[in-house]
């Protein structure tokens, strides 16, 4: 019997699947699918585990895995056995070579890169290509190895690079911009992480990983240390397989996020931009149909992002990012995503739009139908046919905006940021909260938006000092941003916010207005504000039990 037994590790979670890096040289290693789940079980059992075991606990994890799963789970566990992550004793006979059962399964995609072949070893420089979405470049640069992930990729990004050819000779594919004409170009090893404005990636194989010394990622998902003489510090591993390029649209995303973060509306939205319409943004967490939503609507009209929204604070300009559509495939559904080519899509993609006309919260509802039959019978009746039980409908401004602020990335960065989210939702009318089954039912829906809503609201200027408070004293926390609104106050802090509704935004703005306070002061101005009330000692001091235990005062 042979024992698997995990090795310490640190790991971070994003949107490409689970960074799991070894202490404390690396290597960094991308899981995802079954990858993942492998050291899910491993740290839930303590550590350890007989291999025998660990293969069924993770299968018991999945719903219909192919007849191959268990052949290709074993394959992953041994690569994170010869990576070093996992350590193996026991008298089991050695583990076949994993190239000698073929090419992974589509279900189980191993996560860490495969081994360079002969042919990729006799390549010595890099690949390189350049994407450009507002006004910035985000440079990958694919070391030998990764040849065959560099061509995937100039496919499915073809619209969004750049001309490389430069004097510093950066750029390997074919590359586009609106005023150039397309050019080839190699690029040279260089270890800088921003390179003349641009955000630079380079990934690495396996093989090159493996004996790195590795810094783990950032909670702030920014690039790995900057590499010390003769480190690869800031080198990346990508999976292998179909999900190594929707891997690589996370961490291009990611980069953008870090070049743009401060100066723009960051919306984890997809947005189409529709005829007769306009632009409409479809806001979610993950799992909520965006990038399907996007996908069927834009066949209509046009393609600007299915999964980051880009706008300007002071006009609401959108800034296209009509990455490839990343999506689940019928058959691989419980495993992995796929990103998926424009083209091959019939969705005609963009560079810029006008201001969004229509923010739409997605919620989609489970459905019985979720074969590919089902969602075609679901779709017969036409653009204009809704399910009967899908609904739209108006959301008040305050849960709108708890969505959005949710759905945003680094909101409290932005000068006015939060103003700015309220002018969106303002010159659109509201949010619209559209619950549905398929995504076919979101064309109804719209056509029967109720009539926009208005509700007022004001910025609150931040104080540039905030005193503590004395004893016995209530004060404010320290805050980024704030808006007064028809029903309370919204409270914007860095990563986090808080509405403060009724008679709590009431007491959250005398203690701005008046400084530290005793609960006494604080219902003595209440009662002027609104008149006696028996109550009102108990009410204020609730006031203050609520917004101390969210972070929005503090008690001397």
């Amino acid at each position: 019997m042979t024992v698997l037994s995990l090795r310490r590790v640190v790991r971070e979670e994003d949107e490409a699947g689970t960074w799991v890096g070894l202490v404390p040289d690396g290597p960094i290693m991308l899981l995802a699918g079954a990858g993942a789940e492998v050291v899910d079980v491993l740290e839930e059992a303590g550590g350890q585990l007989a291999r025998d075991r660990l293969v069924e606990a993770v299968l018991e994890r999945f719903e219909n895995a192919p007849p191959d799963a268990a052949r290709e789970i074993l394959r992953f566990v041994d690569e994170l056995v010869e990576a070093g992550v996992l350590d193996a004793e026991g008298d089991d006979e050695a583990p076949a070579d994993p190239t000698a059962a073929g090419e992974p399964s589509a279900a189980v995609q191993p996560s860490t890169v495969v081994e360079p072949s002969t042919a990729a070893d006799a390549v010595t420089a890099d690949e390189t290509l350049v994407v450009g979405v507002a006004g910035e470049e985000v440079e990958l640069v694919f070391t030998p190895g990764l040849e065959e992930l560099a061509a995937r990729a100039r496919e499915l990004w073809s619209h969004l690079l750049v001309d490389t050819d430069t004097d510093t000779g950066t750029g390997t594919g074919t590359g586009t911009d609106t005023d150039t004409d397309t050019g080839t170009g190699r690029g040279t090893d260089r270890e800088a992480d921003t390179v003349a404005g641009r955000s630079r990636r380079r990934y690495v194989p396996k093989a090159r990983a493996s004996g790195a010394a590795r810094t783990p990622r950032g909670g702030d998902h920014a690039d790995a240390a900057a590499p010390g003489p003769g480190s690869d510090a800031a080198l990346r591993v990508l999976p292998t397989g179909p999900q190594g390029t929707y891997a690589l649209s996370g961490d291009i995303t990611r980069a953008l996020i870090e070049r743009l973060r401060g100066r723009r509306l960051l919306l984890h939205a997809a947005a189409v931009e529709l005829p007769g319409t306009g632009v409409v943004l479809l806001v979610g967490p993950s799992g909520a149909g965006k990038s399907t939503a996007a996908e069927t609507l834009a066949r209509d009209g046009v393609y600007l992002t299915d999964e980051l929204t880009i706008l300007a604070p002071d006009d609401l300009g959108l800034s296209a990012y009509p990455k490839p559509v990343s999506h689940l495939d019928h058959g691989a559904t419980t495993w992995a995503k796929r990103d998926h080519a424009l083209p091959g899509l019939g969705l005609a993609p963009a560079s810029r739009a006008e201001p969004p006309s229509h923010v739409v919260i997605l919620e989609r509802e489970a459905t019985e139908a979720t074969s590919p039959d089902g969602a075609a019978e679901a779709a017969e009746g036409g653009a204009g046919t809704v399910a009967s039980t899908s609904t739209i409908e108006r959301m008040p401004l305050h849960e709108a905006m708890g969505v959005l602020i949710g759905q945003s990335s680094s909101l409290w960065m932005v000068p006015d940021g939060l103003a700015a989210l309220a002018s969106l939702l303002e010159r659109t009318g509201g949010a619209l909260r559209a619950r549905y089954q398929e995504a076919e039912d979101l064309r109804g829906l719209l056509a029967q938006a109720p009539a926009p809503a208005s509700e007022g609201t004001t910025p609150i200027p931040v104080p540039d000092l905030i005193a503590a408070p004395g004893p016995g004293q209530w004060a404010l926390a320290p805050f980024a941003q704030a808006l007064a609104m028809d029903d309370g106050i919204q409270v914007l802090f860095e990563g986090r916010a808080v509405h403060a509704p009724a008679l709590a935004g009431l007491v959250w703005e005398q203690l701005l207005d008046a400084g530290p306070s005793t609960i006494d002061e604080i219902v003595e101005r209440i009662v002027v504000h609104l008149g006696p009330n028996p109550d009102s000692h108990q009410l204020v001091e609730a006031s203050l039990g609520m917004l101390l235990s969210e972070g929005c005062v503090r008690r001397g």
